[in-house]
C-alpha cells in the first residue's frame, strides 16, 4: 500500500508540473504517457538495485507492481479530474 501511495503522489505531482508547463491548454497525452513510463521504469530499477546491491533490503515483484499501478493511477486520475467533460446544467 505504501508503494502505491508514494508512486500515486509522484505521478500526481508530475502531472501538476506538466500542467503548469502547458498552462495554455491540455497536457499532451504523449507527455503523460512518458511520465507514467518513466515512473514505472524508475520503480523497477529501484527494486532491482535493492535486490542486487544491498544485504538488508530485498526487491519484490509486487512492490514494483504497486509502484507501477500507483504511478499510472496518479497521472491519469488527475488527468481525468482536470480535463473531464462538463455536461450542460
Amino acid at each position: 500500500m505504501v508503494h502505491f501511495v508514494f508512486y500515486f503522489i509522484a505521478g500526481a505531482l508530475g502531472f501538476l508540473y506538466l500542467k503548469e508547463l502547458w498552462a495554455t491548454g491540455k497536457v499532451p497525452m504523449s507527455k503523460l504517457s512518458r511520465l507514467a513510463i518513466f515512473l514505472i521504469i524508475f520503480g523497477i530499477i529501484i527494486e532491482v538495485i535493492q535486490e542486487k546491491f544491498t544485504t538488508v533490503r530485498s526487491g519484490e515483484f509486487y512492490d514494483a507492481l504497486a509502484n507501477g499501478i500507483g504511478a499510472i493511477c496518479g497521472v491519469f486520475i488527475l488527468y481525468a479530474l482536470f480535463y473531464r467533460q462538463r455536461g450542460l446544467k
